[in-house]
């Protein structure tokens, strides 16, 4: 269940950072992962219609986590946390490879 809402909010993310590093394609970082993520909603909703205690305990814990992951977001685009691109990343090895 908490895996399926990571893959919505990490859905839901995808065009914001693929806009940032100027390669937004709309079909395959928009539509694509906004149609999943209805889909791996339909499946939240079924999986949580009629639970009984303790699974229950998930109608807090999904928006508790959804709080989270706003919060972690605004902690790291106030406070300039630098993440790197793939570019940046094959750039690394690249260099790493030619030192060794």
């Amino acid at each position: 269940m908490f895996t399926l809402t990571y893959h919505i909010i990490v859905n839901e993310t995808l065009p914001v950072f693929m806009h940032h590093l100027k390669q937004l394609n709309p079909v395959t970082h928009i539509l694509a992962p906004t149609a999943a993520s209805m889909i791996i909603g339909i499946a939240i909703y079924y999986s949580l219609i009629d639970l009984v205690w303790p699974l229950s305990s998930a109608y807090i814990f999904l928006p508790v986590l959804l709080i989270l992951a706003i919060v972690i977001t605004y902690y790291m685009r106030h406070n300039n946390v630098k993440m790197d691109t793939i570019d940046e990343e094959n750039e690394k090895r690249a260099k790493r490879r030619v030192g060794q």
